[in-house]
Order: structure tokens, then sequence, then C-alpha cells
């Protein structure tokens, strides 16, 4: 067992990312990694969420704050969050002819998780009387409803009220009922195929939501950071993945740095892991609310707009404040280069390989 699934399995309170569950001093339901895709247009944007989820729990919630007018709610797509993944993840120089053997080559997400479903009997939520069903349906396996909440500690009471225990992320979810943007709510029930997640995790199908303006009628991009500031996890990876007309950096709090100039991130020695060495990069710009734009251009592939990847590794501590995008001035070419000097005399050129997934998404096969 990992050691970071053993400290969620064996510590309670451990819930965040918007995770609750019945009971949450017996059962746990924690995600340490997210992975959030932005499709930013003029009067909406589109955001995809998928998550990895740690636990022991056989019922629990998903519940997810939006700071806009829901317009639709979708089962979100694997294979475009893959699609970004290989596209924008930072490059490891081997100067060695079985580099891809050592990185681990082009690993894509692993395909052998054990998808949850929609709630059953707790598919369907009931009003409260701070606590309005605005909409409810499917997507995917997901069963939803989208819920408008009336003052704090609403939202914890509601939660209560259908058999979960909000009361760890209780402060948490009090914030979004308190800001001033009018947030609203998605909450999904999930029942998973095997309740003991395996070493590794599950990822959770992506969900894709679709929201326009704000209370101030304004939209806004925003990563709900402060749902992950309430858990005992020693750290929570996010990948950031922006599609829009020019490059986004952080703001909100949060700060972006990246590597326009073209030059190597990160240099490392023989017998170094380059996936340890990445992480080191991550923990020493988020120890201060700092991501790392990993990537930044055009892939025709995928889209024809510019695509922004920020990546951060932090302390749930540091979550005090929501992750806000927003527009910078520049469209450089941006890339992170990991270079791995020559572990011995070949006669071949270097390989550049595509970091194997170290950051959190490789999956190990269940026994």
């Amino acid at each position: 067992m990992s050691p970071l699934l053993f400290l969620a399995l064996a510590q309670p309170a451990a819930a965040c990312g918007g995770l609750v569950t019945p009971d949450m001093v017996t059962k746990i339901a924690a995600s340490d990694a997210q992975q959030a895709l932005f499709e930013i247009e003029e009067a909406s944007v589109t955001v995809t969420y998928r998550v990895r989820y740690l636990g022991d729990a056989d019922d629990f919630a998903w519940i997810i704050p939006v700071p806009g007018e829901v317009q639709s709610v979708e089962e979100g797509s694997d294979t475009m969050l893959d699609m970004l993944n290989t596209a924008t993840a930072p490059q490891v120089e081997w100067d060695a002819p079985d580099a891809e053997a050592e990185s681990g080559g082009c690993s894509c997400l692993a395909q052998d998780m054990s998808l949850d479903k929609a709630g059953g009997d707790r598919g369907n939520f009931t009003d409260s009387g701070s606590v309005e069903v605005l909409g409810e349906g499917f997507a995917g396996d997901y069963s939803y409803q989208v819920l408008s909440a009336t003052g704090t500690g609403a939202m914890s009471g509601w939660l209560a009220d259908n058999g979960y225990d909000g009361s760890i992320s209780a402060d948490s979810i009090s914030a979004y009922e308190n800001d001033a943007l009018g947030f609203v709510w998605i909450a999904v029930t999930l029942r998973p195929d095997v309740p003991v997640t395996a070493d590794g995790g599950v990822v959770l199908k992506p969900l894709q939501i679709t929201y326009g303006a704000a209370a101030d009628g304004a939209v806004h991009a925003l990563f709900p950071s402060r749902m992950a500031a309430s858990t005992q996890l020693s750290e929570i990876r996010n990948e950031i993945f922006v599609i829009a007309d020019q490059r986004v950096t952080a703001a909100g709090g949060w700060t972006s740095e990246d590597n326009a100039g073209g030059g190597v991130d990160v240099e490392g020695k023989e017998g170094d892991d380059p996936s340890e060495l990445y992480d080191a990069l991550l923990r020493s710009r988020g120890a201060a609310k700092g991501l790392w734009t990993a990537w930044g251009g055009t892939d025709e592939n995928i889209s024809d707009r510019y695509i922004t990847r920020l990546d951060t590794l932090v302390a749930p501590g540091t979550n005090t404040s929501d992750l806000v995008l927003q527009d910078a001035e520049d469209q450089p070419a941006i890339r992170t280069l990991i270079y791995m000097p020559q572990a011995y005399d070949t006669g071949y050129g270097a390989i550049v390989a595509p970091l194997a997934l170290a950051l959190g998404w490789k999956l190990r096969r269940r026994r």
C-alpha cells in the first residue's frame, strides 16, 4: 500500500475536494489529485473535472461549487483529458537508448479503473428550508442535482438531512455560501463498484459543467481551491488545462511562473528520478501559492486556440483562496524540459519523451 493511500485510510476526517460520506469518522472519501479543463468563451465557461478518489466508502457524495448560472451538466471526455495530458506533459531528455523504458514512456491514464455509478436510492436529494433544487438529471453514470443554498451552514445542514456528514468541509462550504459571486452547487452521489480503493486510487469519470455569469454579471473562470482546504492528506496535486484565445495566468492570490525564455527548467544527475525532480520544482512554487506554467501554445490535434497548462503541488492549508484564471499579455511557446545526463556511452543521440505521468495519474493495476 502506498504511503499516501495509507494516510487516507488510517486517519479520520480526511475529506477533501468536495467528497463526503455518511460518516466521515469511520468511512473515508478523499482526493489527492485533480485535473480540470477550462474552455473559456465570451459568455460562458465549460469546465471538466476529473479526480482521483482514495478511500473505503461504499457510498459518498461529490459536491462542486459553481460561480455562475449552470447551463448544462454532462459526462466529460477522458479522451480529451488524456490527449491534453500527453501533449503538454513535461519532457524528459535522456541521453540513453533505453530512455523510454527508464522514464516509463508515454503512458496514458490507465483504463483498468473501477467506474463509479449513480447513487441508487440516494440519487434524488430533497429540498430543505434553505436549499432549493434548481435542476436535476443524468450525466453518463452520474445522477446530479443543481442546488441553491441560502445562509451560512445551509449546505452542511442539507447534506446532513440527506444522510451525509459535511462537518469536516463545513468551513470551506460556508466560504462559498458567503461569497458575493453567489455560488450554486452541483451534487452527485456515487457507489463504488469496489469500496476500498486499491494501491494508487481510482479515477472517477469526468464531469463537465457549463455555466454563465455570476451574481455580479461577469463570467468567472476559477478553480474552487477552497474545497480542498479541509483534509489531513499531506499534499494535493492539481493539473489545470485552459483552452482560450490567449495564454492565461494565475490570480486570486495565486501566482504562476513559466519558462518563456526557453532554457532548461530542471537539470538532473545520474540516478535521479525525473518525476521527483518535477515534484520538487512544484513544491518550491506551491509553498507560496505558486503554480508552474508547464506548457503553452497550440496543438492542431486538440484545438486551434491557445492551450495553457498550470501545475501545482501544495499542502492543503495553502488553499485559502480560489485559483482565478486571467488573460496574459503575451503568447509565448512554453515547454518544460527535464534534462537527464547520459548514463553511459552508447553512440545514440538524446531521446526526448513525456514524463511518464508521474504527475499522479498513472494507476497501478488491481491485484
